[in-house]
């Protein structure tokens, strides 16, 4: 059986979301590999015995039309696309209806029906999709591919399991198999040889949610000379596994922060609290070369002035190299998308913007927001309130460089 698995063309020159939870790991110029499409290829071909190939639209920078005539070109006798749940009309233009089809949503666990009832117009049906986080659990076979087409770092997913229940991600209690670790450096090691790359993106679960297989991994990178970025909770940090990290090359780190009030962080079910944040801040800012990025989360039904001020603080407070303000987006099937559609104040279920980092816009009725453009200025407010303190900090350092004043001396 010939089988083509197509991650489809950009959409107005951006990523849309399809590999990864976020496009903002993935807009241009940076495209990240398709680790997801590479791992269920390697299963269709190594267990079902398929021929597969990858056709990236993106990658090699084609529009809907080309995308179609490659697709026939390749008569395949079925086609995998990797779409997205907010990006679903553009993603499906370079479908080939006729042939034999599935498709694979990101996130993985979005709800099907809500998605057919979105879409009423597209002629899917239930079991055109692949929903099974373990499908995309395993090793990939890199050759199937050319890394040489992509961003550095290279993308390895290490698992893709979550115990928590935040109410604005339908990831929350995602469970699928454990990856061995002996993959994910075998993966590694791949492509160190074959392209002398020696960055990596470690995707997926935060790092310390499952503190032996951190450690593990940890102790297997460190006879390999690499650096890495990865994801992590603020309550799961621990400096003897970010000590074993650190040597073994971890140099830029994500932290989901999410809010500085801790009436936000209760709401969105994040089971941490703003003193978790400070105290994973104090362990890892004792690796001075590691670089530290915190997201923050605007737009909650409950959100306040105070909640704002609260996030602003506590971002003063922990110092990070990059604070970043994300609007939020419940995902389609998540808890708090549902709770928004059962109190009828769910503005809308097409997600245009989602994909455009600078033009998200809340999908619900708020009372502090009205439209797109009065809660992207409180983002871009907040942002640069958060800014204040590292421009302050920087301006403290570069003060030795600035002429002396009249009747000052050295």
């Amino acid at each position: 059986m010939k089988h083509l698995i197509v991650i489809p063309p950009m959409d107005d020159g951006c990523y849309v979301t399809r590999e990864i939870g976020d496009s903002i790991y993935n807009r241009p110029p940076y495209h990240l590999n398709p680790y997801n499409a590479v791992v269920y290829a390697t299963k269709l071909r190594d267990e079902d015995g398929q021929k597969v190939r990858i056709l990236d639209a993106q990658a090699l920078g084609l529009n809907y039309e080309q995308t179609k005539r490659q697709i026939r070109k390749h008569q395949p006798d079925h086609v995998t696309y990797f779409i997205s749940a907010y990006g679903v009309p553009y993603d499906v233009q370079c479908v080939d209806w006729s042939i034999s089809k599935s498709f694979v949503v990101s996130p993985i666990k979005t709800d099907v029906n809500e998605l057919i009832e979105i879409y009423s117009e597209f002629p899917f049906e239930k079991d055109d999709f692949i929903t099974k986080p373990n499908e995309f659990i395993g090793k990939a076979d890199f050759s199937l591919v050319d890394l040489s087409r992509y961003s550095v770092p290279i993308r390895i997913n290490t698992n893709d399991f979550c115990p928590f229940q935040c109410i604005f991600c339908c990831r929350c209690e995602m469970k699928a198999n454990l990856k061995p670790v002996e993959d994910t450096i075998e993966e590694i090691e791949y492509v160190q040889e074959r392209y002398g790359i020696n960055k990596f993106f470690l995707f997926r679960s935060e790092i310390s949610i499952n503190k032996n297989l951190a450690m593990q991994l940890a102790e297997k990178l460190l006879e390999r000379n690499i650096t890495f970025l990865t994801l992590d909770r603020v309550n799961l940090v621990e400096e003897d596994v970010y000590d074993v990290l650190y040597r073994a090359g971890l140099r830029d780190i994500h932290f989901g922060v999410e809010s500085g009030s801790l009436k936000i962080l209760k709401y969105m079910r994040k089971n941490i609290t703003p003193e978790d944040t400070v105290r994973a801040f104090e362990i890892v800012n004792k690796f001075k070369d590691v670089n530290k990025r915190a997201y923050f989360i605007i737009g909650f039904p409950t959100e306040g002035l105070s909640d704002i001020l609260a996030s602003i603080r506590l971002s003063w407070k922990i110092a990070p190299d990059e604070p970043m303000v994300e609007v939020l987006y419940p995902d389609v099937g998540s808890p708090l998308y549902k709770q928004l559609k059962q109190d009828k104040i769910l503005k809308t279920r097409r997600w245009e913007f989602y994909k455009h980092y600078n033009r998200r816009t809340l999908v619900f009725k708020h009372k502090r927001y009205k439209n797109w453009q009065s809660v992207n200025v409180t983002r871009y407010i907040v942002m640069l309130a958060m800014e204040l303190r590292n421009i302050k900090q920087t301006l403290a350092k570069t003060t030795h460089f600035l002429p002396l004043q009249l009747g000052e001396t050295e």
